[in-house]
């Protein structure tokens, strides 16, 4: 036995009392040692691991961008993948269609504010210019959205039409005025969107829904002035 320094020396917690020699002890705690030293690089690993993935998975996340179409006071705003905003043929054909269409009443109603010889008249121009200015504002934010180029002037056949309507005066032009822009044009105009609404659809197809209750609205004024103007005329 070795000797012990007061009878009672130990080193690393083994004694020479147990029958354990001291290089026996030293083996043990630099397997010990050893043990520790591992535990540590894994964890290391395991947390180098999780931020990895917490880094990569924000940028595999796909991510929801602002459309400039977007209109919320008509409510067919979205936020739709901007690869997913293609028009299909028909709804481009939708889309230059009304452009046409509110291009010519814009440019009727301006005339009949200028030329209608009642209060009547002139108040219904003043209302259908200000909602299809409005309009058609939407109209081309939605257009460039889904990439559709919209016409900036009147076909051959509704450039016709104005022309008519601006060669005549008094009430004459009220008559003609109420019935082909106010009654004419807008049930063309209601047709159309009728036709391409759809409020479970794709944006061009929520946009024309959206606008129905608008048109139908107008369409009703119409009717109600013309006949006023026909009951005007046979007094």
């Amino acid at each position: 036995m070795f000797p012990t320094k007061n009878g009672n020396e130990r080193d690393s917690g083994c004694t020479d009392a147990q029958g354990i020699s001291l290089a026996k002890c030293v083996t043990v705690e630099s397997a010990r040692t050893h043990r520790f030293a591992d535990v540590g690089v894994k964890a290391s690993a395991t947390l180098a691991l999780v931020v990895t993935l917490l880094l990569t998975a924000g940028c595999e996340r796909g991510e929801y961008r602002p459309i400039p179409g977007d209109s919320i006071r008509s409510g067919w705003a979205s936020h739709e993948r901007p690869s997913a905003l293609s028009a299909a043929p028909d709804q481009k054909a939708f889309l230059r269609s009304a452009a046409e269409g509110s291009l010519f009443e814009i440019e009727a109603s301006r005339i009949a504010i200028a030329r209608g010889s009642t209060t009547s008249v002139r108040r219904f121009a003043e209302a259908t210019l200000r909602d299809r200015v409005a309009g058609e504002t939407d109209l081309r934010q939605l257009a460039d959205s889904v990439g559709v180029a919209l016409p900036s002037q009147l076909s051959d056949t509704l450039q016709a039409r104005l022309a008519v309507l601006a060669q005549l005066g008094g009430r004459d032009f009220d008559r003609a005025y109420a019935r082909n822009v106010g009654i004419m044009a807008q049930e063309e105009a209601l047709t159309a969107f009728e036709r391409a609404a759809d409020q479970d659809g794709a944006r061009v197809q929520r946009f024309a829904a959206s606008q129905l209750p608008s048109l139908r609205k107008h369409l009703e004024w119409a009717r109600e002035l013309a006949a006023e103007l026909d009951r005007t005329s046979m007094a």
